[in-house]
């Protein structure tokens, strides 16, 4: 049923490094993912992307909030708002897509309390293991009020 209470997570989201191709029907190959909608969550933690080869697209409501707790690289971010990002200490976020905020794209270097935001296209090296697919998935339609990230 619905109600009003905050779901609370404490931890790191740990991507492994891109799959090998394998003779075992049941492991995929290329690259893992992480599509995470945080709605009415407060989460502490980090996404730690193992060789930055994991594709990680979050997006947090207005009624979320992520306190960072070590650098981390993202494909694509989406905040309701400023408010929904903090850190106790000085940490950078690599964005190698797009970050969305309160509805508007941002291109350049962006510094929000203790946590900045930096962007490099070549942060992720998944390009070998899944054909350089770097952004949604052939089908995917992007989050409402998210353009889908240029393919490399």
């Amino acid at each position: 049923g619905e109600d009003d209470s905050t779901c609370e997570m404490v931890g790191d989201f740990f991507l492994a490094g891109a799959s090998e191709a394998s003779d075992n029907p049941n492991l995929g190959s290329g690259s893992n993912r992480l599509n995470a909608t945080f709605d009415n969550s407060e989460w502490t933690g980090t996404l730690i992307n193992e060789d930055n080869t994991g594709i990680a697209n979050m997006t947090f409501d207005d009624e979320s909030i992520w306190t960072v707790t070590d650098d981390t690289v993202l494909n694509n971010l989406t905040l309701a708002s400023d408010a929904n990002i903090t850190s106790d200490t000085d940490v950078k976020i690599t964005i190698a897509g797009s970050l969305i905020i309160e509805g508007k794209e941002i291109n350049n270097e962006i510094k929000i309390g203790n946590v900045t935001f930096v962007f490099d296209n070549d942060a992720l090296t998944d390009v070998e293991n899944s054909g350089g697919m770097m952004g949604m998935p052939e089908g995917m339609e992007p989050p409402e009020g998210m353009e889908p990230p240029a393919q490399n």
